[in-house]
């Protein structure tokens, strides 16, 4: 089954929230929505040539996400932490060739969530409408269009980072992501061993 990118709950999302809170939540939102990556060093923001010939293939689990957020090229958030610290989905992502079996689950469930994703990857590009996608939004009575972009690097052989760039006007905000080389199974143990029905994503 395909997983197309799910941005359409921000407009209801945003309508129902007074406008002077618009930073805040646009924050959260977005962190909800991208998907991400492998343990990398902080201020590692330029990987190098090779390590952006990438291949992969098996299971790899999210375990530390970074996020920064900018208006008018002025940075006004920072934040890194694990998922559970960053209230943000825990991930085993199972990579073959053109499609992710993404693995996913919030902790408030009582079941886990299960898609597959295509991707291809171009240099330092990860492609696929998942991860690049424009969508229009409306805040406060005024339409806005959000686009996300999303490079992938593989700073080890057991290291993956995913850094998704996400533009609304004069915001910008990045996501990174740091995957870590897995090989438990899918769902792990502690998760819910029963499969979210789809449409409750």
């Amino acid at each position: 089954m395909k997983v197309r990118p799910m941005i359409c709950w921000l407009t209801v999302f945003f309508k129902k929230r007074k406008e002077g809170d618009f930073m805040k939540l646009f924050l959260r939102a977005l962190t909800v929505l991208i998907l991400c990556c492998s343990l990398f060093t902080c201020d590692k923001s330029n990987p190098t040539d090779s390590e952006s010939k990438i291949e992969i293939s098996g299971k790899w689990e999210l375990i530390q996400v970074k996020i920064e957020q900018y208006m008018d090229k002025q940075k006004n958030y920072e934040s890194v932490g694990t998922p559970s610290q960053m209230d943000y989905p825990f991930r085993i992502w199972d990579w073959e060739k053109t499609v992710i079996h993404a693995y996913n689950w919030v902790r408030t469930d009582t079941c886990y969530h299960y898609y597959d994703i295509e991707y291809s990857i171009s240099g330092e590009k990860l492609g696929g409408e998942f991860f690049n996608w424009t969508s229009e939004v409306e805040i406060g009575g005024v339409k806005s269009t959000v686009t996300a972009t999303t490079a992938i690097y593989k700073n080890k052989e057991t290291e993956l980072l995913i850094r998704t760039t996400l533009k609304l006007a004069n915001m910008t905000q990045y996501e990174s992501c740091t995957y870590q080389s897995y090989s438990g199974g899918a769902p792990p143990a502690n998760w819910p061993q029963e499969q979210c029905p789809f449409a409750s994503r």
